[in-house]
C-alpha cells in the first residue's frame, strides 16, 4: 500500500477511529484488542512519515467505555511513540 500512498502524494490521511470492533464491545464481531489499535496507529504514523503526509484522526465510537478509553489512550501512544506498545511509559 505504501507505494500507492506515496504515488498519490496526499497532504493528509484521514482516519475514522472507531473502537466498536474491540473484543469487549457488545456489538463487536471482529474482537480486536487494545494492542491492535496501538499497532494500527503506529503503522499509520510510519506510513504518513514515509509519504510526507500528516494525519487527522476523528473519534467515531465504541460502546464499552473501559475498552474505549484504553484503546484511545493506546492509539495516542502509538501515534506519539510509534512503537505500537499499548502500555504507558
Amino acid at each position: 500500500m505504501l507505494p500507492a500512498v506515496i504515488a498519490y502524494e496526499p497532504e493528509l490521511v484521514l482516519v475514522s477511529a472507531g473502537y466498536d470492533a474491540h473484543g469487549a464491545d457488545p456489538l463487536a464481531t471482529l474482537q480486536l484488542s487494545t494492542a491492535t489499535y496501538a499497532a494500527v496507529a503506529s503503522r499509520v504514523r510510519a506510513l504518513c512519515a514515509e509519504a510526507g503526509s500528516g494525519s487527522v484522526w476523528v473519534l467515531e465510537g465504541g460502546y464499552d467505555l473501559e475498552a474505549l478509553g484504553e484503546s484511545v489512550a493506546a492509539t495516542l501512544r502509538g501515534l506519539v511513540n510509534g512503537d505500537g506498545d499499548p502500555t504507558p511509559g
